[in-house]
Formats: structure tokens, sequence, C-alpha cells
């Protein structure tokens, strides 16, 4: 039977017992209904809410069940049309024989309490709401991720999102101008052949050892999916990027951080949650973030040896870095490591969200089956092919980033802040004298964005993007007379 067909009936027993309340009248929901020639019957009843059926009935005054009157389903709600194009709102909770218990007498004090004011116009009808749907306790629960804030004005100093200060290869605005629209009206290749051969070429394995997402952040959320089963746990370094809590939130397991060193370098990681639970996935960002601090890869390898879930190693900000670890995730024999990449950062790439990760193989297979069917879009595809194929620009630029990032740090240094030894685009700098907080603030009131994050671990120091050598020269100015 369908459940157009249960509804039917239970509506219909649901008269005939006289559990509803049924009453003819030209206002749904206190709203002025004009039908034209017949009066709208409206059904009351209470399912842990209130809501209203509308029937239109026929000559003979007969109440014509929903599916004789013509309907559309849309989740918990039902559309019914009648043939003088009056439009009105069915709305039910799925237990319908639940409001058996309802007496004449609530109804009738429901009806009163719960009904708006009448209005006049057709028009209002727009306003309807349908019934409040459910939210998961730990979404409810859940804290978000706050990303960068990302000013409207181009009259910044913008260094607070780790956005690359140069522009990406001209090869990039080459494929924009010459894109054939025509390949939009289709979907995209699902499997990204030519980008997946590309990545592979360039890391030393093949097309099965690689995986591509809409920003490297989708990757995660797809881990989370395909590596963590309900009874076990997401860990990470503490301080590190904060979106792996959310994502363990999202995906309702704990999170378990395991805090570093007081300077930020490398402590061995806890493997269970305090409630017993095992760690099935650790998060590893290197270079991490926000501390800017490189794990050597002898270290990450004995973790990853001893470890007996997926570890998996976020390389965003390699290309600004000394070392990488994907000779651990190209190793034969590897049966647990990933890493991680995108193209947000020395490929000046974050307005295309485009992230890949290589890994074995039967890891690999795990995200395809769990990702959506056409997660990469045809120009990102396109648009990255031809970053991927300049990477001469991509190190050109990675260069001019460090070499301003090392200037700027000897500069904080001779003030007295703290700047632990960045492998990244950004500095992690602890000022010498005012409160970071305070200094933030004050950045801001000029114009200059840089990041702040308030913890016990972080909310000491400022998270500074490396920009062109005009932004640092602006900032460092401003920090000379704000840090006194």
């Amino acid at each position: 039977m369908s459940r157009l067909s249960v509804l039917s009936a239970a509506l219909a027993l649901l008269l005939a017992s006289g559990c509803m309340t049924v009453r003819t009248t030209r206002a749904y929901n206190g709203i002025a209904v004009e039908d034209g020639r017949k009066p709208v019957v409206t059904v009351e009843i209470e399912n842990s809410g209130w809501y209203l059926f509308t029937f239109i009935p026929l000559a003979s005054g007969k109440v014509e069940a929903p599916n004789q009157v013509g309907c559309r389903w849309f989740t918990n709600t039902v559309m019914v049309e009648n043939n003088l194009k009056v439009l009105q709102e069915i709305m039910l909770r799925e237990r319908v024989a639940e409001v058996a218990n309802l007496t004449s007498h609530r109804a009738a004090r429901l009806s009163h309490e719960r009904r708006p004011a009448p209005t006049r116009t057709r028009e209002a009808l727009r306003g309807i709401r349908p019934p409040k749907m459910r939210i998961a306790q730990s979404v409810r629960a859940l804290v978000p991720y706050t990303p960068g804030e990302q000013p409207r004005s181009a009259s910044v100093v913008k260094l607070n999102t780790n956005e690359n200060p140069y522009p990406p290869s001209p090869r990039v605005a080459d494929v924009l101008a010459s894109f054939d629209l025509d390949r939009l009206r289709r979907y995209p290749d699902p499997v990204f052949t030519d980008l997946r051969a590309r990545l592979a070429e360039l890391n030393g394995t093949t097309p099965a050892h690689v995986f591509v997402g809409n920003g490297s952040d989708e990757v995660l959320t797809l881990m989370a999916r395909a590596f963590v089963d309900d009874n076990e746990a997401i860990g990470s370094c503490d301080p590190s990027y904060s979106l792996y809590q959310t994502l363990a939130a999202i995906r309702n397991v704990p999170f378990v951080p395991s805090p570093l060193n007081a300077d930020f370098t490398w402590r061995t990681p806890v493997t269970h949650g305090a409630d017993g639970r095992p760690v099935a996935l650790f998060l590893l960002t290197n270079p991490n973030a926000p501390t800017s601090v490189r794990y050597p890869e002898e270290t990450v390898a004995a973790f990853a040896r001893a470890f007996p879930g997926v570890v998996v190693v976020d390389e965003a900000y390699v290309d600004f870095a000394d070392a990488s670890c994907m000779d651990l995730a190209t190793a034969p024999g590897n049966a647990n490591v990933v890493v991680m990449r995108t193209l947000s950062k020395s490929f000046s790439l974050a307005g295309l969200r485009l992230g890949y990760c290589i890994g074995p193989a039967d890891l690999i297979e795990a995200l395809y089956k769990v990702k959506d069917s056409y997660n990469v879009d045809a120009l990102a595809q396109a648009v990255a092919l031809a970053a991927l194929g300049d990477l001469d620009w991509m190190h050109t630029n990675a260069a001019r980033v460090r070499t301003t990032r090392d200037a700027a740090t000897a500069v904080l240094r001779a003030r007295g802040w703290d700047v632990p030894p960045s492998q990244t685009n950004f500095l992690f700098a602890r000022p010498a004298h005012r409160p970071a907080a305070e200094i933030f603030e004050a950045l801001r009131a000029r114009h200059i964005y840089v990041r702040y994050f308030p913890g016990p671990r972080t909310g000491d120091r400022l998270r500074i993007t490396v920009g062109t050598d005009a932004d640092m020269t602006s900032l460092l100015n401003a920090l000379k007379e704000l840090d006194k």
C-alpha cells in the first residue's frame, strides 16, 4: 500500500471515530481563502505539533480523500490542488495513528490558542511555514568551524587566511578564456581521469593511488566517513587545524586531542580517548597550522608504523617547507599513511577548491565509495591541470613567500616577539609587550587583518599570513606603533 493510501485510510478512520475536529470554513489557518464556489473543509489534529489538513468537498458535501483530489508529496508536506486552482498546504507528522487520543475539547482549545489573526488576502498564503523538521542532537550541539573573515573592500591588508599574495599561473587565465561553454551542460568526469594521471606522474605513483576532492576539506570529510566506525574516535595534535574537531562532531564520534610540547614540537600522540575508544583516524597537519612547525619525516614514519589506524598527513603548506612526507604514502608496503595536498596555497587557487590525496589503493577506493557522484566540476579539473602544468610558476611564487617570511621573522624577533621557525606561508607570533587580542583589534581598526585564536594554547599569539613585501611593510610599521 502506498504512503498516500495509508494516509487516506488513516484520515478516514479518524474522521469516522470522531478523533478529529472537522469544520467547514472559508479560512485556512486563519487566512482567508477564495475558492470561487465551494467552501474549504479544514481538519485539525495534534501530533506532537499542530497542523491543518485541507480538502475540497464535492458538490454533494462529501469530503474526498486526498488521493481523490490530486496531491503531491514533499517530505512531510502534502500539497493538494483542485481543478479550481485553489492551492492549500497539508502538513502531517508520519505517525498518524498517534492522533487517536486527541479530544475534541483539547482540539478546540489549541485551535483557539494557536490560530493567528485572520488575513484577508491570498498573498498571505505564501507565508505559511511547513512543520519544523527534526535536527540531529549531534548537530544541535555542534560548534561550527569559523573560517577567516573575508572583507569585501579591496583597500585592506589581508593577512588572515593564508592565501597566496601572488596570482596563479597565466596558463590558468588561458584556460578560463578558452573554456568551451558547451562542456558545462554535461556532467564532468566523475573519476578525474586526466587530473589523476597528472598527479600520479608528479608524485611517482599510479592513478589507483590518487583521489581528488572539492578542496582538501571535502577529502577530510570523506575520510571521516570512510575510515571511522561509530565506536571509534578521530585524533589530532593540539593545537592544530580546528576543523578536525568539527569533523569529529559532525561524524558524531569523540575527538581526541594530543597536546604538543610547549614550543609546539612533537609529542607522541595518544591513541585512545578518555572513554577507551580507539583513535581510528589521526589527522596530522605537517607543517602544522596554526603553529607553522614541521615534524620530521622520520618521526611521522615511526608513529605511523605503531599506529593501528589511518594516519593522514595534511601537507597543505608543504611547498613552503624544506621536506615532505610523500615518500611515506608512495612507499611499497604502505598500509595506513595517506598524504593530502591542496592547490589553495602554493598554486594560488584558494577560490577554486581543489585538493587531493595519495595513499594505499584500498583506502583510496573507499573514498570513491563515499564521495558524491560528480564532486569536482569540469572547470576546476581543467584549471587544475593547467596549474599543475606550470610548476615553475608555483615554485617561483613559493620562493618569494619564503624570502618575505624569513625577513619578517627576523624583524619581529629583533623586537622581542616569539616566532617559531615557520615552514609555512604564515607566522605564529607572540607579541613582546601587549596582549595578542588587543593588537588583533587594533590592527583590524587600521584595516589590517590577521587571525586570532582564543584559547589556552593559542590566545597569546597572532597568526600572520605572509603577504607581499608591501603588505608586510604596512603590518610591521603598524606593529611598531601598537606593541609598546
